[in-house]
């Protein structure tokens, strides 16, 4: 929702911002800078408060309206956010005003307002990708037949954009035009791997290097936790592997919180060094206020509750640094089937983090990565490491489901498996799946596009 820039840039212009504040508390503009500094470092509460006071300046900004909401979005206040979204009068907000009020409405299961929103922001940028893909895929068949002529004649210009291909992709996959729906997806996926190079060979030696150094961090005993911080429980895994489902059924439970994929692990992480190096090099003490301040900025997405959901997938390359530092935490494997979990993540415009997913080999190599490392990790921890197959837990929800909450020492009721009980914010894209009753509809799926998936079948041979 918001543009990239670096964390030194975005740190340097945060220091330039809270300077000019010092000099004039006034300097709505400084206030806004500062606000959009601390959302490009994943500071959301500092977001917060910075965009508030811009709004205490000036109340009537429609900009500073949907900065804010942004903020509230990005620290999973879905509820919040709309209501700043909804300030300002529609035609006054910006485009990312729009498509975040879309967010927030999908996120909280108003999915015919969200599209509502979407098409709004379509009637601003017309051609915008990001506008297309999330109407597309907010929910099944959502495209009318004038929108995807529309979408079609977008997709056939020479400055066509990834994610144009993919909601049409979407459309025609939704009218069961598979033939056609592949070869859109297909496109779409050569347009974004054009802008985003993926190093296959990097993932592979940092796998075989996290492996090396899980003899020396599997024992966290030593290290202990702050009692009034939330316990962790981390869902890693591939993407579009039910990990969400699985968020929602823990999160089912009055002990628990769902904080979706923030991105806290990853920053203190960095702020620790290079990594995986700082596994061997930092003193535990080291290690342990690195957990520690993980857990603070987890604290922010809580509500007070004393477990807290992070199923953000990549986290799976983090696994031995959790075990290390954070000695409370519960870590689950959510896995699917290799054909299903990869042929569902090409399908998918993912907005970052995911670049891998455009490519078979692309896929098949990270895909083999990570199954060896996580089954090494798993041997290294079995006691603080579960693997869950979405197989077994569509098939079966009780047995594994039960299994899943004892692995995470909560207390499990059945009643959690129903499905109208999952009506917290889901901020990822399954938010209209998860709120459906368990079913496994889903298995196999990839069989739809037949002969086109075969050469990634062949690279996945042997993949768990």
């Amino acid at each position: 929702m918001t543009k990239a820039v670096s964390a030194s840039a975005a740190i340097g212009a945060g220091a330039d911002y809270a300077r000019l504040i010092k000099q004039n508390p006034e300097n709505a503009g400084a206030w806004h800078g500062l606000g959009m500094s601390c959302l490009a470092l994943g500071r959301y509460p500092d977001a917060v408060r910075a965009f508030k006071a811009q709004l205490a300046l000036v109340p009537d900004d429609a900009g500073a309206w949907s900065a804010l909401g942004q903020a509230l979005y990005l620290m999973r206040d879905a509820a919040n956010a709309l209501k700043a979204f909804s300030k300002p009068l529609p035609a006054s907000l910006p485009l990312s005003g729009l498509l975040g009020k879309g967010h927030a409405l999908r996120a909280l299961g108003h999915l015919d307002a969200a599209a509502e929103s979407y098409r709004a922001a379509l009637a601003k940028a017309p051609d915008n990708e990001a506008a297309w893909w999330s109407l597309a895929n907010i929910k099944a068949n959502v495209i009318s037949d004038a929108e995807l002529d529309r979408l079609r004649n977008l997709a056939s210009k020479d400055s066509s954009s990834a994610g144009l291909h993919y909601a049409l992709g979407r459309a025609l996959d939704d009218r069961q035009d598979f033939a056609a729906a592949f070869a859109a997806f297909d496109t779409g996926a050569r347009l974004w791997r054009n802008g985003h190079p993926y190093d296959r060979d990097k993932d592979r030696q940092l796998a075989r290097t996290l492996a090396s150094t899980l003899a020396p961090v599997q024992d966290a005993s030593h290290l202990s936790c702050d009692q009034d911080l939330p316990r962790p429980v981390f869902i890693v895994g591939m993407p579009r592997s039910g990990s969400t489902l699985l968020e929602t059924i823990l999160a089912a439970s009055p002990q628990v919180a769902a904080a979706d994929e923030p991105p806290f692990l990853g920053q203190v992480i960095a702020e620790l060094g290079s990594y995986p190096a700082t596994l061997v090099d930092s003193p535990a003490t080291s290690l342990k206020d690195a957990g520690t301040a993980y857990l603070k900025r987890l604290a922010t997405l809580s509500h007070g509750k004393p477990v807290v959901i992070d199923k953000n997938p990549n986290n799976f390359w983090f696994v031995p640094f959790i075990l290390r530092a954070l000695p409370h935490a519960r870590i689950i494997d959510m896995r699917r089937e290799a054909m299903d979990a990869c042929s569902s993540a090409y399908t998918h415009l993912f907005p970052r983090g995911f670049d891998f997913s455009y490519d078979f080999a692309d896929l098949a190599a990270y895909r083999h990565a990570y199954v060896e490392l996580m089954d090494a990790m798993r041997l290294s921890a079995p006691e603080r490491i579960a693997l869950v197959d979405y197989e077994q837990l569509v098939a079966d929800p009780q047995t594994i489901c039960s299994a899943v909450f004892a692995h995470c020492d909560l207390p499990w009721d059945a009643t959690y498996l129903d499905h109208r009980s999952r009506i917290g914010p889901v901020h990822t894209p399954s938010a209209e799946q998860v709120r459906r009753p368990i079913t496994a509809g889903n298995i196999g799926r990839w069989r739809r596009f037949g002969s086109e998936l075969a050469p990634m079948a062949d690279l996945l041979s042997g993949s768990a």
